[in-house]
């Protein structure tokens, strides 16, 4: 059965992934972004931010806050063209607050969106997150899914939000995942990133056993590539990873470390979410959001790289490390 999974996840990888923005706006667009270190100025003695302080190692206070989320806003306007994302996942979010401002203080006010955070076990205190254009969508439950060990133990590190949408006659099971990352090594951290996908696909195979139809969006920075092994973990229950096809076939990514583009930053489908029964993906509906504006020339490497916050504790004033992804939803028929 794990054969054929692949088999059949491979041949609609290149079908619905791409580089390049569809022609025309989704129903319902879905975007994802990791925000590098969306850090409020306020202390939280439950975790270690004292780097992003006033008196930090990152001088992090309220002017470069402000300018961070105004940037954010920027990000999230163009990537909706002419309305912004009906759902958001965000990561490395320290706060509620952080959120709230982002939503309620700058020009996304107009649009009502609810705010789905939870204080993590990460030591930092950063987070995952959710918003949703409750005039577009209706979050009926969410809940937080900590990352067991094998000694059924819980690893300090961000939960993985597991969110139940209605849009319109649709229900939508949404993950909004950061995995720990390859600090101290990819080899040495490899199997924290595994128990991760085995938390995550014992919540999808649930969803499947109960409705085989089950509509399933998993989103997130993985800090893995989408051939590396906690991903193929996730195939094993149907999934089909659309950020596939673009690794294989374009030379661009998420981000980028020396000369290379990696795609860390991916999406994933269950398969009713490419048949013609309400909301489904049509082709190329994934793909990378990379204006020219989150970019800059990169004089090391060549080429354009991520225009950052911070090149460790440098203050560069730019947006993330990382780019943004998006997903186009259609309605009814589509090719």
């Amino acid at each position: 059965m794990k054969i054929i999974y692949i088999a059949f996840g491979l041949l609609l990888f290149a079908e619905f992934g791409s580089c390049q923005q569809l022609n025309s706006r989704g129903d319902l667009r879905i975007m994802f972004y990791n925000v590098e270190n969306l850090f409020d100025t306020i202390d939280n003695p439950l975790t270690n931010d004292q780097e992003f302080l006033p008196d930090g190692t990152y001088r992090w206070n309220n002017y470069r806050y402000w300018q961070k989320l105004k940037k954010i806003y920027q990000v999230i306007a163009a990537a909706g063209e002419d309305s912004p994302p009906e759902i958001i996942g965000l990561c490395e979010v320290e706060s509620y607050l952080a959120l709230y401002h982002l939503t309620k203080n700058l020009p996304l006010l107009k649009y009502p969106y609810t705010i789905i955070h939870h204080d993590s076990p990460d030591e930092r205190g950063i987070d995952v997150a959710l918003l949703c254009r409750n005039d577009k969508v209706k979050v009926l439950t969410y809940s937080f899914l900590p990352i067991k060990m094998k000694e059924n133990n819980i690893k300090k590190t961000r939960e993985i939000l597991f969110a139940t949408i209605r849009a319109g006659n649709d229900t939508l099971h949404v993950f909004v995942n950061h995995w720990p990352s390859r600090r101290g090594g990819e080899g040495a951290t490899e199997k924290l990133r595994v128990m991760a996908a085995n938390t995550l696909k014992h919540s999808v195979d649930s969803l499947l056993n109960l409705n085989k139809n089950a509509k399933i969006v998993v989103m997130g920075d993985f800090n893995d590539t989408p051939a590396d092994k906690s991903m193929s973990i996730l195939s094993q229950s149907g999934l089909i990873n659309v950020a596939a096809g673009v690794a294989e076939n374009c030379k661009c990514g998420t981000l980028k470390y020396q000369s290379h583009w990696q795609i860390f930053d991916q999406v994933l489908l269950s398969q009713a979410l490419t048949r013609n029964n309400g909301l489904r993906a049509a082709k190329e509906s994934f793909y990378i959001f990379r204006p020219a504006f989150l970019l800059v020339t990169d004089n090391k490497f060549g080429g354009t790289k991520p225009y950052r916050t911070y090149q460790g504790p440098k203050y560069l004033g730019g947006f993330s490390d990382h780019l943004p992804i998006l997903l186009d939803l259609f309605h009814g028929h589509v090719n």
